[in-house]
């Protein structure tokens, strides 16, 4: 939320199936139209403005290979 409050970065929902406690101004996906969302943990990859699109291409087919995995 730090990022969210200094406008770094832009808050579109909450993922579980309640608005935040700590942000209830931000409704949650069921509210958005995603009926029956419930995401209770989430990750994000994050870069800066700019990255090369090789770099954003190499790490988007290692992410991919990864969740194809069938273990860790």
């Amino acid at each position: 939320m730090p990022h969210v409050k200094a406008g770094k970065l832009r808050a579109l929902a909450a993922a579980g199936l309640q608005r935040s406690a700590a942000a209830p101004e931000y409704p949650t996906l069921h509210e958005s139209g995603v009926a029956g969302f419930n995401g209770n943990s989430w990750l994000s990859l994050v870069g800066r403005a700019g990255t090369p699109r090789p770099i954003l291409d190499k790490l988007a087919q290692a992410v991919t290979r990864s969740l194809q995995a069938d273990s860790m």
